[in-house]
């Protein structure tokens, strides 16, 4: 059993000729066909967009988009938002808020940071002072 493997950075684009993502790695398994992965962009507006089964091109070669086993992530159905961008919104929305949360959970890390390190700048002055009158009252005796 014989196969290849090489690692890539090839286009990939759907009939409209739109770029959807880029090829990362390939295999030629001679029993099996032909297998790649790569990253192609799942969503557009905010709302995911359904890629299963479609048909690409890879370097101008034909290719169908499958699913990933083990990938657990999912986002809102273009279908559920049919007619209007609510569904958009509310994932921009939902990401502005994640954003904002974690730029506030940053600023509180980074002054706790700040608080520790003064705290132990303050200690390590105490112990100065503390070793310095010691060695003071050394020289006077």
């Amino acid at each position: 059993s014989s196969s290849s493997s090489s690692s890539s950075s090839s286009s990939s684009s759907a009939a409209g000729g739109e770029v959807l993502g880029r090829l990362t790695s390939y295999a030629n398994l001679e029993q099996s066909g032909h297998f790649g992965l790569g990253y192609i962009r799942c969503r557009k507006g905010g709302v995911q967009v359904p890629l299963k089964g479609i048909s690409v091109l890879v370097d101008g070669q034909p290719a169908k988009v499958v699913d990933v086993p083990y990938a657990t992530r999912q986002l809102p159905v273009a279908g559920a938002a049919a007619g209007s961008t609510a569904a958009a919104d509310a994932a921009a929305d939902s990401l502005q808020d994640r954003a904002a949360a974690a730029k506030l959970a940053k600023q509180a890390e980074k002054a706790a940071a700040e608080a520790a390190k003064a705290d132990r700048l303050r200690a390590m002055q105490e112990r100065l002072a503390a070793f310095q009158a010691t060695q003071q009252k050394l020289k006077q005796q």
